[in-house]
């Protein structure tokens, strides 16, 4: 019998999971070094475990230690090809390895005062970790749920409300996602609000600036100095000047009257400056459409955003339930055939 050392160390996952998906939900970023610390956690409960049972001497003892390599190798491979087919985001892939690192086996926790073992009901496959995947994807359902709810009552009664919410323009610089923006008969285009916050500080002003006065912003000559950004993230504490924190720089090591010698008249509010500018991609944007979607901007007081879903939410959700009641596929089928 496998003692319960590794498993209560297992249980480290459910705080650090938690502060996963505070940030998740707040700002769709995820601290890396959190997962470099989980990996540790997971690594030492799996020898950890493969120390108890050696030498190996029943068939269970080999379902074990097959487990704690297939599974974990089996789920990231899963993310990784999610990650790269452009469905996932690196926090997410991240988070569902470590779920298969952390959570290979059937983990149980004997609670002797209520004379009981949690979870109550056990999974299909006694693989922890599917089960806290399949209970996180049933939970991820109530997401877009509760949006379709929020803007019937908002009056929405397009089709839209089923894929993306209104949302005013002043809140944009703490929304995630990508804005939707159509013209007439044209397509609609979309920009991610991560590239508009990185667009908005490189410039050194605020959203309400831009609003405010647009016709000073849409001319390239009013480019003067320039801030230096990493990326688009949500700060989940902003400061007053958080574009001093950054750093700033002339462009292209210029005087600005030099500067304005050479700059395209054509560039208007100089997005082909600001990409060229940057040492990275901003989230796939183009020039063209960054330029409508900054006039949609100005024309309309509300937006409509394709949400950005922080998938760490439902995950944390179903790893609590996982260690708890169990395996909510499970339940449904004892329920329905019981």
């Amino acid at each position: 019998m496998i003692e319960n050392g590794p498993n209560l160390l297992r249980l480290l996952a459910l705080p650090a999971f938690a502060w996963a998906a505070w940030m998740d939900y707040h700002t769709r970023r995820v601290d890396p070094r959190l997962w470099v610390v989980l990996l540790a956690v997971g690594a030492v409960a799996s020898m950890w475990q493969v120390g108890q049972i050696t030498p190996m001497r029943t068939a269970e003892d080999v379902t074990t230690v097959t487990r704690l390599i297939i599974i974990p190798s089996t789920i990231g491979s899963i993310a990784g090809v999610l990650f790269i087919g452009g469905e996932l985001g690196g926090a997410d892939a991240k988070g569902l390895f470590i779920i298969g690192l952390l959570f290979p086996t059937e983990i149980t926790y004997p609670i002797e005062t209520l004379n009981t073992t949690l979870p109550i009901l056990e999974g299909p496959l006694s693989i922890t970790a599917v089960s806290i995947v399949m209970n996180g994807m049933l939970l991820a359902g109530a997401y877009p749920l509760l949006m379709w709810v929020n803007n019937y009552r908002k009056g929405d009664r397009s089709f839209s409300l089923f894929t993306s919410k209104l949302v005013r323009r002043a809140n944009l610089e703490s929304v995630t996602g990508k804005l939707k923006s159509e013209k007439g008969d044209d397509n609609p285009f979309y920009l991610d609000t991560d590239a508009l916050r990185m667009y908005l500080r490189w410039r050194g002003i605020r959203l309400e600036q831009l609003l405010t006065n647009p016709n000073e912003y849409r001319n390239p000559e009013s480019i003067g100095q320039t801030y230096k950004v990493k990326n688009g993230a949500i700060y989940s504490k902003p400061t007053e000047n958080h574009f001093a924190a950054t750093g700033y720089f002339e462009i292209g090591g210029k005087e600005k009257a030099e500067f304005i010698e050479e700059i395209d008249q054509n560039d208007e509010w100089g997005i082909e400056t600001f990409l060229d500018s940057i040492d990275h991609d901003a989230y796939g944007t183009k020039p063209n459409e960054f330029r409508r979607t900054l006039e949609h901007l100005v024309e309309n007081e509300e937006l409509r955003v394709l949400p950005a879903f922080p998938l760490i939410v439902p995950l944390w959700l179903g790893l609590i339930a996982a260690v708890t009641i169990g395996d909510f596929a499970g339940a449904w089928a004892v329920l329905m055939f019981s």
